[in-house]
């Protein structure tokens, strides 16, 4: 899964200021109420300034967010777009990655999971946008009668409904839910 960094060439040219629509989840970028910045935002900060750009505004917005912003020309630049890009955007050739797996108990039940389909009966959860992202045979799942399956922005709460046991399985990142689980609750990632 990638990252897409999208432009609008002809408004990102013409404007000497840029807006920049920014997930909103760390550690990859910024987020309220969180120390430090994102590794996604501070990477394609730099370059911009390298390039020559000093006003630069960054607003963090979850998924849907990012996408409107950008259809509707409210920003210049799409970072963590998910969606399918605009006939007059600009995809860069560069990507940067997530490290998105299937997260669940370790169990006698789980060792034997191969397949989407050794997962039926059970609730599965991940970010928003994500039916749209990991293909058409997990989109089909996800809406198959299977499985209960939701998504959301908030992949704290995720974390915490995979460590009460409310969900199942959480598809995302490993690397956040990692942090989520060590640095912001202190329980073991491997439990």
């Amino acid at each position: 899964v990638s990252i897409l960094l999208y432009a609008l060439c002809t408004v990102a040219y013409a404007k000497p200021s840029l807006t920049i629509a920014s997930g909103n989840f760390a550690p990859y970028f910024k987020e309220e109420n969180v120390d430090g910045d994102g590794y996604f935002d501070l990477i394609l900060l730099k370059v911009l300034r390298q390039e020559g750009y000093k006003d630069i505004k960054l607003v963090l917005l979850n998924n849907e967010a990012i996408k409107r912003y950008f259809v509707n020309g409210v920003a210049d630049i799409a970072i963590n777009y998910t969606a399918k890009p605009p006939a007059n955007s600009f995809s860069s050739a560069y990507r940067v990655t997530f490290l998105n797996r299937v997260i669940m108990h370790n169990s006698k039940w789980s060792v034997g999971i191969k397949n989407l389909n050794d997962l039926n009966g059970l609730t599965l959860a991940s970010f928003t946008g994500a039916s749209n992202l990991f293909g058409d045979e997990y989109k089909a799942y996800t809406k198959s009668s299977s499985i209960t399956y939701f998504e959301t922005e908030n992949q704290q709460a995720l974390n915490k409904l995979l460590h009460k046991k409310k969900i199942d399985v959480r598809v995302g990142d490993y690397l956040m839910f990692y942090r989520h689980t060590v640095h912001l609750s202190g329980l073991d990632p491997n439990d």
